[in-house]
């Protein structure tokens, strides 16, 4: 057993069982929210949290450098209060907000820091391990509350890699055991973690010497339920507060009935990701048949209550960042013709990989859509967990990938680089035109220059479909505004960056 599939089944069983149905009673003095998740989680290690759930939870107790405000597009301090950048862009040095507490009391230094970016830098699994290993040269301490990065190229996206959800969390080595896996979460969040009880409830607690603003509920409970009607009637009933991931059709039948809705448009890109290491999907005939064979404007309607936008990627057209590149259309005739000329006239099965309960009536229609030029779905449907696996063993063939907020296009694109630690999520692919992009691309702190080179990469990755990009699909939320305080938690649930 590796060491990040060790990691996992000792969080999974320590710390984080996949979530079924229960509740953790309170006391009448104790203000408590109840979020119910469409998937379980897979870790509470912020170095290695990729799915949704994850990062919905996750950024409650852990925090970086920096963040993203949402509003005006723009990163801000969180725990480095300040930094400077030499002329060069390859010496970054953060100044850290002084008095900021572990959730077990200790005070944060530049030691956590040089701590935390070493563990990444040290342990291959962790999700910024490649982008960090390519470009960092050291970390280093200047006194208690200053801390000296040393790049050695890469310095267009530091900052905005930084910032990227939790994976650049700052962890107290006290988190962790004698091999470096995380056993009890402390992080500076203004929340720590308290329990998961045999039920699967996850519970967390406000942390009183927080050093930002204060959590406006005493404890947080979240587990999962992936029918969607359940988590509907959950809210029904008062047992959940706020509920994700509702079907699009249901959101006025909430509304009418007293309960506050959301749609909200956080860039999510919703991909088809093609196993790219083996046959069929190796070709680029195969994966193009696949692209032109999915009507996604019949999709949309029938998943998305038509509320998604037909796109090859987050931005829209008026976005500073929106690439001119033209979109893969819906042609099966096409389809069927390419699959003849890559030798499958007679069709073949595609194992898919998917989460339960995840996006299962996409499925459903991709599924029909593709029988019709001989291409059939068999359908593994798995624990979170499991998927992430088996995505990351690259044991598909074809996989549904949302990826949420990105305010950079090294976001989105940085993947498909072959030595990226997380390229599994583009199906394992690899292309060295591709690659040099990338690299120079992410030197470039000339905004045109930049875009003229991604704009080259997303040119490839549509003309060989190495991934189907389909929509921006928003996500939806439903809860009770008669809790007190919760809009405040559910703002801050909506803002999460899916890393």
């Amino acid at each position: 057993m590796n060491r990040h599939r060790a990691a996992q089944e000792i969080i999974r069983a320590a710390v984080v069982t996949l979530f079924l149905v229960g509740c953790v009673a309170a006391t009448a003095q104790t203000q408590v929210f109840l979020g119910v998740l469409p998937t379980g989680i897979v870790t509470l290690d912020p170095h290695r949290a990729i799915a949704t759930s994850d990062s919905r939870v996750n950024a409650f107790m852990w925090e970086g450098l920096v963040s993203w405000r949402r509003t005006g597009s723009e990163i801000v301090g969180n725990l480095a209060e300040s930094w400077e950048v030499a002329e060069d862009g390859l010496t970054w040095t953060f100044t850290l907000r002084k008095g900021v507490r572990f959730h077990n009391g200790r005070e944060m230094t530049a030691d956590d820091i040089a701590f935390s970016f070493e563990r990444i830098l040290t342990e291959s699994d962790t999700a910024m391990h490649s982008i960090f290993a390519a470009k960092l040269d050291s970390i280093q301490p200047i006194d208690r509350y200053a801390v000296r990065f040393e790049l050695r190229g890469g310095s267009g996206t530091f900052l905005n890699e930084l910032a990227l959800g939790v994976r650049s969390a700052i962890v107290a080595y006290e988190s962790l055991n004698d091999e470096g896996v995380l056993v009890q979460p402390i992080g500076t969040g203004p929340y720590e973690f308290h329990s998961s009880n045999a039920e699967g409830v996850l519970q967390l607690e406000r942390f009183d010497d927080y050093w930002g603003e204060p959590g406006t509920i005493d404890v947080l409970h979240f587990r999962a339920e992936t029918d969607p009607n359940t988590r509907i009637a959950l809210l029904r009933s008062g047992e959940a507060h706020w509920v994700f991931d509702l079907p699009f059709h249901v959101l006025q039948e909430m509304k009418a009935a007293g309960y506050k809705t959301a749609v909200v448009d956080t860039g999510n890109l919703l991909r088809l990701s093609f196993n790219n290491t083996r046959p069929p999907f190796n070709d680029p005939r195969v994966r193009r048949a696949i692209a032109h064979a999915v009507d996604r404007n019949v999709l949309n309607e029938a998943a998305f209550s038509g509320m998604a936008k037909l796109s090859n990627q987050p931005w829209p057209s008026e976005s500073f960042l929106h690439l001119d590149v033209e979109d893969i259309s819906y042609d099966p005739a096409l389809a069927r013709e390419l699959l003849a000329d890559a030798g499958y006239s007679g069709g073949f099965t595609a194992r898919v990989v998917n989460p339960i309960g995840y996006l299962e009536e996409v499925w459903e229609v991709i599924g029909e859509q593709l029988a019709d030029v001989g291409v059939q779905l068999e359908m593994v449907a798995v624990d979170a967990a499991t998927a992430v696996q088996l995505a990351m063993d690259l044991e598909y063939d074809i996989i549904l990938i949302g990826q949420e907020a990105p305010y950079h296009w090294s976001r989105v694109y940085d993947y498909f680089e072959e030595r990226s630690s997380s390229n599994w999520l583009v199906g394992g692919c690899s292309n060295p035109r591709v690659s040099l992009l990338l690299e120079n691309a992410r030197e470039e702190t000339c905004i045109d220059a930049a875009r003229d080179a991604y704009t080259e990469v997303l040119r490839i990755l549509q003309s060989e479909a190495v991934a189907f990009f389909m929509f921006r699909v928003p996500t939806t939320h439903s809860w009770n505004p008669g809790v007190e305080g919760i809009d405040n938690i559910v703002s801050q649930l909506m803002d999460m960056v899916d890393p």
